[in-house]
């Protein structure tokens, strides 16, 4: 492989020298001037000499394996633009310490809280129950590592967690090339400007010009958001109380109750009874006592009614 490169580069060097001779030959000759310097491929592009053999080199550096440094390709990764979004639910047995200690966390990497609420309400029990939500900003290179440090706080645990990315690589090379265009058109409007000499010139080309700049505005303003999202990705972080375990029952033995226990439940369901039993006798002396009155009125109506009739009657 290496003899055959040496064949090529000298084979490169005779033509150059080769043409450099050619040249000099050819100084008294009508055509002189056209193929002192280049030749013509068959396809009719014109080629210096230097080109051929700087062609001959590039043939042999696409034969050469690649080597360190960054090629087109990485290059093309590293200009990519990513959005990074994650949102934590989390835990805690002190939702305000650990309310403090996430933005602490961002902090330390060089990211900033951009919102965050807190708040308190009664539970179930009476005692005061405190939540709260954080949203921070930080560095894309420190993302990885915040996630990690937000999941291992301390007293803390995690409940869920849903993470994503948005590629707008595609977007902003669109809003790049666009205000590039758009500029170059406010340049020449500009110049239209400086060469209008009537009024109804100047502000023809003034609309115009206004015009232009408010989109130029408005896509410069959509590149800043989008370079401050792919440059600081987003997390957010749901803090909540450790939930009060139920209480238990302690279930011991087999679930058979022992003779004790037995007797302490039928004691308890007779005098259950007896209190059912007694509270249905004095509904029911209640009634008789209501039907005796009547009665007894009945009963003493129909005796003076028998005095007063006569004893023949």
């Amino acid at each position: 492989m290496k003899r055959y490169r040496w064949l090529l580069i000298l084979s490169a060097l005779v033509a150059v020298m080769g043409l450099a001779a050619c040249g000099d030959d050819d100084d008294d000759d009508s055509g002189g001037d056209d193929d002192r310097s280049v030749f013509r491929e068959s396809s009719g592009a014109t080629v210096t000499a230097g080109d051929a053999l700087e062609d001959t080199f590039s043939a042999f550096d696409a034969d050469a394996p690649a080597t360190g440094g960054l090629g087109g390709q990485s290059q093309a990764v590293l200009d990519r633009k990513i959005i990074f979004t994650a949102s934590l639910q989390i835990e805690a047995e002190n939702v305000r310490s650990s309310f403090e200690t996430a933005g602490l966390i961002a902090r330390r990497v060089g990211g900033f809280v951009e919102r965050s609420s807190l708040s308190t309400r009664e539970g179930e029990e009476g005692e005061t129950l405190t939540f709260a939500t954080i949203t921070v900003r930080v560095p894309v290179g420190e993302y990885d590592r915040v996630l990690n440090d937000l999941r291992a706080m301390n007293g803390t645990e995690l409940l869920s967690e849903e993470s994503g990315s948005t590629e707008v690589t595609e977007e902003y090379t669109d809003l790049q090339s666009r205000l590039r265009n758009l500029e170059r058109t406010e340049a020449q409007y500009l110049t239209l400007l400086e060469q209008a000499r009537t009024i109804n010139d100047i502000l023809t080309v003034n609309d115009r010009l206004d015009g232009v700049r408010v989109q130029i505005e408005q896509i410069q303003g959509r590149v800043n958001l989008l370079d401050n999202l792919t440059e600081l990705a987003t997390v957010s972080v749901t803090l909540s109380p450790v939930e009060a375990a139920p209480l238990l029952v302690k279930d011991e033995g087999n679930g058979i109750p022992t003779f004790a226990e037995a007797f302490e439940g039928a004691l308890a369901l007779s005098a259950g009874a007896l209190l059912l039993l007694a509270a249905g006798s004095a509904v029911l002396l209640v009634a008789v006592a209501w039907l005796i009155v009547p009665g007894l009125i009945y009963i003493g109506a129909r005796r003076m009614r028998r005095r007063e009739q006569p004893a023949g009657a």
